[in-house]
Parts: structure tokens; C-alpha cells; sequence
């Protein structure tokens, strides 16, 4: 690669063409250098926990850069040290600094690194798993191996598998106390979330599809490269809500602003489907549609009896989900410009308003409560 040094500072320039001045500074010299001594000094610990720790980052959205990793553990790892200890020091000293701010250019040649997605976002992934690390490291102590394995998966899913704990290992742990994770991106209410307990219940969220990093990293990984920083996410106990700003819809004068959640016990019925494959989406409230929810105005974006490869699941991802939404607006749009209710045309295959009414497809344990106490929610339409 072609690079012209610096004429009055240090480092040099280095070409990228994806940028306006078309022009990197750095200083790779310095940085190789910084990063040869912290593989010596930790013999070899360094570059097997950024190797791990690339693993994490792609796994969970990419939320920062290769360099960026490197240069926060060259600020922390400069001894050898347990490849566990190492992955806990680095979470607990990335989410700190993280918290005050952008990475300093370990060479002090250029500005600060840039993150992938909003700090508070990329502030929450490393919280989280440092927390997850703490719990692994802690339940290890405890003799529950099984426990721990679970807990590091949720950190390196595609390096260790999934285990479940033995009721032995369960008896072994120690109970909830201040050591108990917190709330935030994977256990509970965002930072700054004033919602607090209500009687009888902690401040920790229950342990559901949706608090587990080996779910939502997945599905939310193409959508977060898509649509950055419109697209957000919020936590309340048991749900967990994306909020997607300035939906852009072929025939729309204005974007249109969509909201996806995902429920542990959903309120509603699911018809024999599982709660993580089949959210609530909201968009555009009030306007008349042919398929539509009727008891909340939720898009009905599918036939829910449908077999797989006919509608959206959650390993599909959120990205396919939100191109369903935008074709479904269209839809909408279109029936209404030709008509609506009257002679609107619905330009492709749709599916009866009807459901059989059998109690296989009522899953949701809270609407089996409501039904069982009263009328409960119509099937679609």
C-alpha cells in the first residue's frame, strides 16, 4: 500500500478513498510496535484476548473497529494473566472509558476512534458482558461449570456451547443479592429508565428470549448496519421494543415511523407460534388498512398458521422483518389510493380473516387468564 509521511508531524499518510480528503493520518509503525511489546509483556495473552474479543464484537453488531479493541487493551493488559481475568479486565475497562467517551489514539498521532453505532449503545454491549464474564467467573468458584458455560456462551456464542446447569449446580449458587446483575441492554430497563419495582417483584428482569445476546445480537445485527442510529431499542419488564425512525415507503409523501415488540408473555394470542416469532408491530395508528389487528391496530403482517418459509421468524432477523413492514405500508397505501374499503385492490395473494377456532393456537399464558375470566381478544380482523 502506498503511504507519504507526514511532512511537519509524525506518522503518515495512508489512502482511503471512502473518505472526503481521501486520506488517512495514522502511525502503523508506533502501533505495531505498541502492540509486538504488550504480546511479549503478556506472553502471548494479549493477542489471544483480542482474538476472543473479535469474536465477541462480531457476534454483537460489530459495535467498535478492530483498532479500537486493540488500543483499549493495550491501556489495560500489559502482564500474563487467565484468558477469563483478561476478558474481565478489558470488559470492565472498556465500558468505564466507553462511558466517558471515544478510545485516544494509543500513538497520540490522530483524534479519538470512531465507534460503529451510538456510545450508549456500544456503553450497554460491553456492560453486559462484562457482567455476563463476572457471573461465569463467579458461578465457576461455586463448583456449577455447567452454570458458568452458560453464562461465557452468552459472550462467545459461537465458541462455547450452550449448557444447562444441573439442579445440583442450581442449589450451589449463591441467591440474589447485591451481586445479581443489573438492569440494562441484556437484563433489563435501559440507563436512566425511571420505571421501578412494584410490589413484589426486583430490579431484575426475568431471564427471557429477549435479554440473551445469543438472540438478539443476530437478529438485529443487519438491521443496526442498515439503519444506524434510527433505529433504537428499549426495555420494559418483559418486553422489548425497536423503534425504527423515518421508514421511507414507495408512494408515501412523508417516512413513516415503526415500532416492533417482542413480548416474554405476550398479551395477546400467538396462535400456536412462539413469542419471539411473532411481535406486535405498530406503524401509521388509525389509518383504515384491510389487515389490520382490530383490538390494537397492529399490522397483521402474515397468516399466523402459515407454515415457516411463508412468514417471518425471528432467525430470519429484524432487517427481513422491517422489508415485510415497508411492502405491507405499500399495500396499504395502495388500497387505499384505489378505494379502500369500497373497490381497494390488495396487489398481491392475501389470506381469509378468519382463524379456526380451536384452543391449540392460544400459547400466551396471560391470554389464557384473560379468556378464562372473560371474553379475551378476537382473532385477527
Amino acid at each position: 500500500m502506498t503511504a507519504l509521511p507526514h511532512p511537519w508531524g509524525r506518522g503518515l499518510y495512508i489512502p482511503n478513498t471512502k473518505i472526503a480528503d481521501q486520506w488517512d493520518r495514522a502511525d502503523p509503525i508506533t502501533h505495531t510496535r505498541m502492540v509486538l511489546q504488550a504480546i511479549e509483556d503478556t506472553k502471548v495473552v494479549f493477542a489471544r484476548t483480542v482474538r476472543l474479543l473479535k469474536h465477541w464484537n462480531c457476534t454483537h453488531s460489530k459495535p467498535m473497529c478492530s483498532w479500537n479493541i486493540k488500543a483499549l487493551c493495550l491501556a489495560r493488559l500489559d502482564e500474563p494473566m487467565p484468558l477469563i481475568n483478561a476478558l474481565q479486565s478489558f470488559f470492565t475497562y472498556a465500558a468505564d472509558e466507553t462511558d466517558k467517551g471515544q478510545t485516544p489514539d494509543p500513538a497520540g498521532v490522530v483524534g479519538p476512534i470512531p465507534l460503529n453505532m451510538p456510545r450508549r449503545d456500544v456503553h450497554q454491549r460491553l456492560r453486559t458482558a462484562k457482567e455476563y464474564i463476572d457471573v461465569a467467573i463467579e458461578h465457576e468458584k461455586a463448583g456449577c461449570p455447567l452454570s458458568a458455560q452458560h453464562a461465557l456462551h452468552q459472550v462467545l456464542p459461537e465458541l462455547v456451547p450452550d449448557a444447562d446447569g444441573t439442579q445440583e449446580e442450581a442449589g450451589a449458587l449463591p441467591r440474589p443479592s447485591s451481586r445479581a446483575v443489573r438492569p440494562h441492554r441484556d437484563w433489563g430497563s435501559p440507563p436512566g429508565s425511571s420505571r421501578r419495582p412494584g410490589p413484589g417483584e426486583t430490579d431484575t428482569m426475568p431471564l427471557w428470549y429477549g435479554i440473551q445476546s445469543s438472540w438478539w445480537a443476530p437478529l438485529e445485527r443487519d438491521a443496526r448496519r442498515h439503519f444506524g442510529d434510527a433505529l433504537q431499542h428499549t426495555y420494559d419488564r418483559g418486553s422489548l421494543t425497536y423503534k425504527l425512525t423515518g421508514l421511507d415507503v414507495i408512494g408515501e409523501p412523508d417516512s413513516i415511523d415503526v415500532r416492533i415488540r417482542f413480548h416474554a408473555d405476550p398479551p395477546y394470542p400467538t396462535y400456536g407460534q412462539r413469542p419471539e416469532d411473532f411481535p406486535r408491530v405498530h406503524a401509521k395508528p388509525g389509518v383504515p388498512s384491510k389487515h389490520r389487528y382490530r383490538f390494537d391496530g397492529a399490522l397483521c403482517l402474515w397468516y399466523p398458521l402459515d407454515p415457516d418459509d411463508r412468514r417471518w421468524t425471528s432467525s430470519k432477523g429484524l432487517l427481513d422483518l422491517i422489508e415485510i413492514v415497508r411492502t405491507h405500508l405499500f399495500l396499504e397505501h395502495n388500497w387505499r389510493l384505489t378505494g379502500d374499503e369500497q373497490a381497494g385492490q390488495w396487489l398481491v395473494e392475501d389470506a381469509p380473516h378468519s382463524i379456526p377456532r380451536s384452543g391449540a393456537w392460544r400459547s400466551s399464558r396471560r391470554h389464557k387468564q384473560r379468556t378464562a375470566a372473560g371474553p379475551g381478544p378476537r382473532p385477527p380482523h
